[in-house]
């Protein structure tokens, strides 16, 4: 009998968000991980004055796959769309990132490409 050695040759046709989506996002522990991941690559644009909006957080994962993040001061969301209390000035001493909509500003800054850098790295130590 004798052997013959055959090339393979394929392209992944799938993108790398669309493939960490299909592929760790089926348990809870790896959303979990890619919400927490989240929330550190965005803490800095978070208004911080004393830290508890920033830091007051809740995750939640639904179905095992479906993971959000809830900052649990009561004055969290007029601070998010920016309406009453705070009239849309964001405190920047110590967050001087900081603004409404952080998690859109945080995106809009590149912090989602760090999101998938840090999954690949979370897979290949899996």
């Amino acid at each position: 009998m004798t052997t013959q050695n055959i090339d393979v040759k394929f392209k992944w046709n799938i993108a790398p968000i669309q493939w960490i989506k299909n592929n760790i996002t089926k348990n809870e522990s790896s959303v979990t991980h890619m919400a927490v991941t989240w929330h550190k690559l965005y803490f800095d644009f978070v208004p911080f004055d004393n830290g508890d909006l920033a830091k007051n957080i809740a995750i939640t994962v639904k179905n095992g796959n479906n993971a959000s993040i809830a900052h649990t001061m009561p004055y969290a969301h007029w601070v998010y769309d920016g309406t009453k209390r705070n009239k849309g000035i964001y405190k920047k001493r110590f967050h001087p990132l900081a603004s409404k909509e952080w998690d859109k500003a945080a995106k809009a800054a590149g912090r989602d490409k760090k999101l998938l850098e840090e999954m690949k790295k979370y897979i290949k130590g899996k």
